[in-house]
């Protein structure tokens, strides 16, 4: 699974309760794949996964406490190019965290898919916005704020998290060869929205 350095360690309709995140439901829109598996993955390590049907339903439940247990880290973004600066902290010190921004999905037949939850403005406006869902995970509870600054972009992290997942979204907006981005915690809102990504 790839990880982005400015969240680190990251989508269709959430089951379970506001307050308790627990599955994603979810149907693809424009599925090409046919009937496979769809998991949440660290590398090659599959952390939870499921089944996904010909027509891109599936039900992937998010990652128990125990299989995050080797990935968890103490800070978000988890990793800070030599490059950049970072000013980002957590409230609560003994807090960890993780972080989910894609869906690997595997077709029986053809190669291995992303799956994304996102919007994204249309190709001529400007600037170029992007609003991507995440789910984030706090081992306890803790506000996360501050910005990660590099030679050409910068991240600024409001995030107010709750013990085990939460909704996010990180906001992309390209201009003049510039890249800024906000990572905020959000309710449910947009979170339907799935798609293989680059379609």
């Amino acid at each position: 699974m790839r990880v982005w350095f400015w969240l680190t360690p990251a989508f269709l309709l959430l089951s379970g309760c506001s307050f308790h995140l627990s599955q994603v439901r979810a149907q693809v829109r424009d599925w090409p794949g046919g009937e496979g598996q769809v998991a949440f993955a660290n590398g090659q390590t599959r952390l939870a996964e499921s089944r996904i049907d010909n027509v891109g339903r599936f039900t992937l439940p998010l990652p128990q406490p125990e299989a995050l247990a080797g990935v968890l880290k103490g800070s978000l973004p988890l990793d800070v190019p030599a490059n950049c600066r970072s000013t980002v902290k957590a409230s609560n010190p003994a807090a960890r965290f993780y972080a989910l921004e894609e869906i690997d999905a595997f077709p029986v037949s053809g190669a291995a898919l992303k799956l994304v939850s996102q919007t994204r403005s249309s190709a001529e406006s400007q600037p170029q916005r992007t609003d991507q869902r995440l789910f984030v995970y706090a081992s306890a509870p803790s506000r996360v704020q501050g910005q990660l600054t590099c030679p050409a972009s910068q991240a600024r992290y409001s995030l107010n998290l709750k013990a085990g997942w939460n909704r996010a979204v990180r906001r992309t907006t390209l201009e003049a060869g510039q890249m800024s981005r906000r990572i905020e915690d959000v309710g449910g809102e947009g979170f339907e929205g799935w798609e293989v990504e680059g379609k």
